[in-house]
């Protein structure tokens, strides 16, 4: 009799047959045109589909896929009761997902609606499945808000992943348990972002979310992750475990990341050819309030280490303190690296660095909406230079319209100018204003004492001149 069966599903006319009636029922189901290539059938436990789209509108192919395959184990489910698939294989596919605008339906909302409950007072149905196996190879996926313009960098409105490959285990997937295995990941996205691997264990439930060995390889870039707990009292409770309980993020040491890795996100990264490894790289806290801690070398040229803490972040009563930054950078280093890339930087910064030589910064501030404090230490081989700066900000605050700075050098009493409001120059934000003029005022107490001795003839090591902003 199995014999029989093997035969009569091998069939070709049995199998055009079966792919009819699989097309009539899963496009019922999911609300749209679904059409099958052909079938094959391995009794009595493996299935293969091929060149399987979906269409939730004519013309619209939101779904391709070149080869879907499957193994079940029969044995589990007739006698115990339980699903486990073997295996799952999907090459070649390839998803669209669009929309017109950022506030319209996607393509495929129809399919979203045709499986979604129907009655929503009643429980979810229960599931209990194993999948031991998901292969994915040669696929791509896409999305895109039509009307939103196209930037020239990773745009989330017009996301491109293509050579998707992945090989990920499922040992358990329940209503309220997942558990899901990353053996492999990689993918490469528009413009030019490559994830060469990532791999992790993550597991969630009503009482925690687990991630453990999660670790990411860029083309030149290796971060690994500390494990990571989040307690939790419900798994649709996440978020709010998020912001408001207590979660810790962290690099292992030794972490590297070549900046330019992440230039499709951020294109000025992509001007900082710099290989960072972290000694430590720690977020502890909530959305409301979060601890930072840096410590990180910059391939040898510099090191920079910050303490950092921000408090009621989302509201606008937020405050930001930087409780410690210091900075160690061999000038002549971080030159050499600036000026391999002539095109990224202004050839005047390399210049004032060579002649800084050796510079060592140590500064601590204080933000929030409505004033900043700051004070640093910038010190190099020709002097140092102290710098103090305060600023409020009426009306509306440090983001609203009429924002303003006191803005005061303090120099010899006879040029010094008497205290008067300067608005921020157009364009450019009182931060940006403030490193500016701040560097500018260094560079220049560097050449006017560079090649002599010190202010009030000490030497040129221990020349001291304040910079304050009140």
């Amino acid at each position: 009799m199995p014999a029989l069966i093997y035969v009569g599903l091998s069939l070709d006319v049995v199998q055009r047959r079966i792919s009819s009636v699989a097309e009539k029922e899963l496009s019922s189901l999911l609300d749209a045109d679904v059409t099958i290539g052909r079938i094959n059938i391995a009794p009595f436990n493996r299935l293969t589909l091929h060149d399987v789209a979906v269409q939730p509108a004519p013309g619209d192919t939101a779904l391709h896929v070149s080869r879907l395959g499957a193994g079940i184990d029969l044995g589990n489910l007739l006698f115990h009761d339980h699903i486990t698939v073997n295996y799952v294989e999907i090459i070649g596919m390839d998803a669209r997902i669009w929309r017109d605008s950022a506030h319209t339906p996607l393509n495929i909302q129809p399919v979203i609606d045709a499986l979604s409950p129907k009655d929503k007072s009643k429980p979810p149905t229960k599931f209990d499945l194993r999948l031991n196996t998901l292969i994915i190879r040669s696929s791509r996926a896409s999305y895109d808000v039509r009307s939103a313009e196209k930037k020239n960098r990773f745009d989330p409105a017009h996301a491109r992943i293509t050579n998707l490959r992945a090989d990920i285990r499922c040992p358990g997937i329940r209503n309220d348990d997942f558990t899901v295995e990353v053996k492999r990941l990689g993918l490469e996205a528009d413009p030019g972002f490559r994830l060469m691997n990532m791999q992790g264990f993550f597991h969630l439930d009503n009482d925690r979310l687990d991630i453990r060995g999660l670790a990411i390889e860029l083309p030149n870039s290796d971060l690994a992750l500390e494990d990571i707990h989040l307690p939790l009292t419900g798994i649709k409770d996440m978020a709010k475990a998020v912001a408001d309980g207590s979660l810790r993020v962290a690099l292992k040491t030794g972490s590297s990341l070549y900046l330019p890795d992440l230039a499709p996100f951020l294109p000025l990264l992509g001007k900082m050819p710099f290989h960072t490894t972290f000694n430590t790289l720690d977020i502890e806290g909530n959305t409301e309030n979060a601890r930072v801690t840096l410590d990180a070398d910059f391939g040898g040229a510099a090191r920079l280490s910050v303490k950092a803490d921000g408090h009621e972040l989302p509201g606008d009563s937020r405050r930001i303190t930087l409780r410690e930054l210091t900075l160690a950078a061999d000038g002549n280093r971080v030159a050499d690296l600036m000026e391999a890339n002539p095109e990224a930087f202004s050839p005047a910064i390399p210049i004032w660095l060579r002649r800084a030589g050796a510079i060592d910064i140590e500064a601590d501030a204080s933000l929030n909406r409505k004033a900043v404090d700051a004070s640093a230490r910038i010190m190099t081989t020709p002097g140092a230079v102290d710098i103090s700066a305060r600023a409020s900000f009426p009306g509306k605050g440090i983001e609203g319209e009429d924002r303003k700075s006191t803005r005061e050098h303090r120099r010899p009493a006879a040029t010094r100018p008497s205290h008067r409001q300067q608005p921020t120059r157009p364009g450019r934000s009182f931060g940006q204003s403030l490193i500016r003029s701040t560097l500018g005022f260094a560079k220049k107490t560097l050449r006017q004492h560079r090649g002599r001795s010190g202010a009030h003839g000490l030497p040129r090591n221990n020349l001291h001149r304040t910079c304050h902003r009140g």
